[in-house]
């Protein structure tokens, strides 16, 4: 596998995305099971460091099974977007 050097301005632009858990406000995650992509054990570990941060109130997480990569139906993007928006 090829090593790159990153880029200094990509690196900072990632700066202001945190997967820490200290969420500041709702957050709607939406996974496949069977995404070959991003692993769907990650979204425990995400959940993980939510809880730890004490943020669990503001946390939903939802997901399909199916395989695939962000594999999901106009559907569950809606609902998935009105449980973010709230009523």
């Amino acid at each position: 596998m090829d090593r790159y050097e990153p880029i200094t301005l990509a690196r900072a632009a990632l700066g202001q995305y945190d997967a820490g858990g200290d969420l500041p406000g709702p957050v709607v995650t939406l996974h496949t099971t069977g995404d070959p992509e991003v692993p769907f054990f990650h979204e425990a570990l995400y959940r993980a460091k939510v809880e730890a941060k004490g943020r669990l109130d503001r946390l939903e997480q939802r997901s399909v099974d199916r395989l695939g990569h962000c594999t999901f139906t106009a559907p569950e993007l809606f609902d998935a977007f009105l449980a973010l928006a709230g009523p």
